[in-house]
């Protein structure tokens, strides 16, 4: 929904000549009207989604600024650093320190006031300290799930006897649809057993089944902040982790499902969450899979099989290199890596000549 600022006005543009009466009614009205529509381009320059974590570090700001009885807007850039510092001592990371300055930037942007001091250097390495102080060593402890694991967890999933069969394979076609799909599990889960945002939720009108391939429609993501919607395309795989064939079972098996509700859900009615999903990894897998292991697992899985670059950032919807992080080669696949460096012919040119 757009968002409209109140209480923001540009002041009236100059002339060199002075206006009649009349001009100024008719100038001052129309720069006003103007005022309020670039107000409100601007306060949408950023999404709902951004607007509300923004409102985090505007409060925060709002009420270091009143305790210290400094004015809010415009900011020094040593107000901006004494902020950063007052974040360090109130335990906050650089991470959250740069979303809360970008909070107060947005907020300076719709008071229309000067931005510069958010560039200066020695808020830079303000930051840059804060970071270095809070850094901790990178864990993995969002293991990529192998295809090995995948079959396993099949096998178990199949063989338990505490879930119907219609719910069994309904978990086994989100998990494998989210696997090949490079999903995230907001995705395609609900936001709770009893209630979901048809906005956000995977519904059942939305997924297509096609001969060679399952095809769903996310009308938003992560990284769609324009909601342009995106097809997710899962296509056959011709063994028994198949996800169109998974997904085909699930729909044969619910027939009466309604086209406006959730896609997946279990036979008692409720519909599936992250939750779900994260208890029937942790049980069946380790205790450290999560949801999230199944994309970080499906794009491991790709680049090990020689998926090229464009491949991967097309099937997980990424606008940047920033899948590399979820590429979690295994020691085998390394070990192939000394074997191709050494099969590998120098150039004549390249080799060394002996007199």
């Amino acid at each position: 929904m757009p968002f409209t600022p109140t209480g923001h006005t540009f002041p009236a543009a100059r002339t060199g000549r002075r206006p009649t009466s009349n001009q100024r009614r008719t100038t001052g009205g129309v720069v006003d009207a103007l005022g309020v529509e670039a107000q409100r381009l601007i306060a949408n320059s950023v999404s709902t989604r951004s607007r509300r974590t923004y409102q985090s570090g505007i409060l925060a700001y709002k009420a270091f600024c009143a305790t210290n009885h400094w004015r809010q807007v415009p900011a020094s850039e040593m107000g901006l650093i004494l902020f950063v510092a007052f974040l360090s001592r109130s335990g906050r990371t650089a991470q959250t320190a740069r979303v809360y300055l970008a909070g107060v930037r947005w907020l300076h942007l719709l008071h229309r006031a000067d931005i510069s001091a958010f560039r200066g250097q020695r808020l830079a390495a303000a930051l840059q300290g804060l970071h270095r102080l809070t850094a901790k060593p990178a864990t993995k402890s969002r293991t990529p799930i192998t295809l090995g694991q995948l079959r396993r967890f099949k096998e178990q999933l199949f063989t338990t006897t505490c879930l119907a069969d219609v719910d069994k394979k309904m978990l086994w076609a989100a998990v494998s649809l989210a696997y090949f799909g490079l999903l995230r599990v907001s995705e395609y889960t609900s936001q709770g057993p009893r209630k979901f945002d048809p906005t956000r939720t995977l519904i059942r009108s939305r997924v297509t089944l096609r001969e060679d391939a399952v095809v769903v429609h996310l009308p938003e993501s992560k990284t769609d902040q324009l909601r342009k919607g995106a097809d997710v395309t899962a296509g056959l795989t011709g063994d028994d982790l198949c996800p169109t064939n998974a997904v085909k079972d699930y729909v044969r098996a619910t027939p009466r499902a309604k086209m406006d509700m959730p896609f997946f859900f279990f036979s008692a009615g409720n519909f599936l969450t992250p939750g779900d999903i994260n208890f029937w990894l942790r049980r069946f897998i380790s205790a450290s899979t999560t949801s999230h292991s199944l994309r970080i697992g499906g794009t491991t899985a790709a680049a090990e099989a020689g998926a090229e670059t464009w491949q991967i950032l097309a099937g997980g919807r990424w606008r940047s290199n920033a899948y590399q992080r979820y590429i979690r080669p295994s020691s085998t696949a390394m070990g192939r890596l000394a074997r191709m460096m050494t099969s590998h012919r120098e150039p004549a040119e390249h080799v060394s000549r002996t007199a």
